[in-house]
């Protein structure tokens, strides 16, 4: 109950932390995201920060600070909050203003040493493919599933790369696209 009432655009703390994501230091713009991240996890207040004008503004947010990847690991965070079980949020992300696959691409090459980004801008394009078939067409043109591909090829045996593997996997699982990627059967002494 308190998040909903701290996250009504009326209250005193959401024109600061909208102000907060317009601002030039990339520490002030990734605690924004992280506030309105754990906002967004609250179903009833989701459906007012994922208002149109609210994420046009994320998206700049994000695409000015692209090189700074813990706003990318939180405004991706954000995104696939919001996405959740939202097709009409998924379909305009996707729109020719946002175009947040191919963005989500970009952000991967930019930071590929990172499991925490690589992690939630994969739940974004998975959440936003799952919902919306021209996204899905657009990561298929992309050839974005053989870069994920690569990604559970070589960090699948690194303990700090396993949650991003694992979202992976569960995306390429659902698309049948994890040709090769199947871990074999392990059976005990019993059988």
């Amino acid at each position: 109950d308190n998040i909903k009432d701290l996250a009504k655009p009326s209250t005193k703390l959401m024109p600061f932390v909208r102000t907060a994501l317009e601002g030039e230091d990339a520490r002030v713009v990734r605690a924004a995201m992280a506030v309105l991240r754990a906002f967004a996890f609250c179903e009833e207040v989701r459906d007012e920060l994922s208002l149109s004008y609210e994420t046009q503004v994320y998206v700049k947010a994000l695409r000015r600070h692209m090189s700074t990847p813990v706003v990318c690991e939180q405004a991706f965070g954000l995104l696939a909050n919001l996405v959740m079980r939202n097709p009409a949020m998924a379909s305009f992300l996707n729109d020719g203003n946002h175009e947040i696959i191919s963005l989500g691409q970009l952000v991967l090459s930019k930071h590929p040493d990172r499991p925490d980004v690589a992690k939630s801008v994969i739940q974004v394009l998975w959440g936003v493919a799952r919902q919306n078939p021209k996204a899905l067409a657009e990561v298929k043109e992309l050839e974005l599933f053989p870069v994920l591909r690569k990604i559970v090829g070589d960090h699948k045996e690194e303990k700090r790369w396993q949650p991003a593997v694992d979202v992976t996997m569960q995306f390429l699982r659902e698309f049948r696209e994890d040709e090769g990627l199947q871990r074999k059967a392990v059976y005990n002494d019993y059988y």
